[in-house]
């Protein structure tokens, strides 16, 4: 039997990159928080909580009143937190969608879901909804009309939508932003995320090399090219004796382990040619991963003036290795196309002025450690 419903999703903006740049400790915070934010909201407006996963809450209600009340609140709440917080990773983002329709109920496993075109239109909207924005369609506009101002924000076409859809914003919104809705660049996090990748790949297909010493030589320039390219995605004045410095301080607190690795991968490449990719390579792609996504959380402190504790970077480096070995296991010939595809453009690093005394002087630190 189907029912006319508004229909409210949540989700948190980047949440996905976010939890790659923060320890799961720092995302239990966030987590804790909105969730105390939503069921707050719930209990002052007459909406009900069907479900939720992780960062997104599917809510219902039969009142216009109580969805806008609910919606309204919530990102109040939300954007209260959030001016408390330096970090910009550290803050919920809270963006929200609003659908109007007949849904049908479905009973499964004795829990409670719905379904049909409203429900589909949801995750097409959201994806083009910025932080700080309620976004919704032309029949929940007229219902809020009497609560507040909207702004239609134009036409859209969406996957599986034969139709162009009208969208209105309930929360104000500039000509900038709307202009940006239809900007497909990715966004920084995306962009570093690319970055990360390309460079991991590098790093294994460099431990496959036959000749002993030869990945170590070369790893060095892929990490000093890396923080490079990263740190200009955050500052203009990014040079290479400041990746040089960087590399430097976020080795440091994770003592041998790094420089441990390296020698251990150079001892089995002699004594046990021919299968190293089994061996090493995994290994070698999780740790460049995981030093790289430290690298981009680093860049988020230090925008908004604070450091990373060495407690902060060992936990995160750990939680990260743990996701890049998943990756290699997973995407062996990706890593191995894009690791041989990039490799030339990324030592070519060491062509670059003071190159050699910056190398010279990170490995004097690594081997004093």
């Amino acid at each position: 039997m189907s029912e006319e419903k508004y229909i409210i999703f949540t989700d948190l903006k980047d949440f996905t990159y976010k939890n790659s740049l923060l320890t799961s400790s720092q995302i239990q915070e966030i987590l804790t928080k909105f969730d105390s934010f939503v069921k707050e909201a719930s209990r002052k407006y007459q909406v009900k909580l069907l479900k939720s996963i992780w960062d997104a809450y599917f809510v219902i209600s039969d009142s216009a009143e109580a969805a806008y009340g609910f919606s309204t609140h919530l990102l109040e709440l939300s954007k209260e937190y959030d001016d408390t917080q330096k970090l910009d990773i550290k803050k919920i983002s809270l963006r929200l969608t609003l659908t109007y329709g007949a849904i049908t109920k479905n009973t499964s496993l004795d829990l409670e879901d719905y379904f049909w075109e409203p429900i589909n239109l949801w995750a097409r909207i959201m994806d083009i909804t910025p932080a700080g924005h309620i976004f919704c369609t032309e029949e929940v506009m007229h219902a809020f009309s009497q609560f507040s101002n909207y702004e239609g924000i134009g036409l859209f076409s969406f996957h599986g939508i034969l139709t162009q859809i009208p969208l209105y914003s309930i929360t104000p919104i500039t000509e900038e932003e709307i202009q940006a809705l239809h900007n497909t660049d990715e966004t920084r996090l995306k962009e570093c995320d690319v970055i990360i990748f390309r460079a991991s790949a590098v790093a294994a297909v460099l431990s496959v090399q036959p000749i002993p010493f030869i990945d170590n030589f070369h790893l060095l320039a892929v990490h000093l090219y890396m923080i490079l390219h990263i740190g200009r995605k955050f500052r203009n004045d990014m040079h290479l004796a400041d990746a040089g410095k960087i590399f430097r301080e976020l080795i440091a607190p994770l003592g041998l382990s790094y420089v441990a690795f390296q020698w251990s991968s150079t001892i089995l490449k002699i004594l046990l040619p021919g299968i190293w990719w089994y061996l090493f390579a995994p290994v070698s792609f999780a740790v460049s991963y995981a030093l790289w996504k430290v690298y981009v959380a680093y860049f988020y402190y230090d925008a908004c003036g604070e450091k990373m504790s060495r407690e902060l970077i060992k936990e995160l480096f750990i939680k990260q290795k743990e996701e890049g070995k998943k990756l290699a296991k997973t995407q062996k010939k990706t890593i191995t196309e894009i690791g041989k595809k990039y490799m030339k453009d990324i030592l070519s690093i060491k062509k670059e002025k003071d190159y050699e005394k910056i190398h010279k002087d990170t490995v004097r630190m690594l081997k004093s450690k």
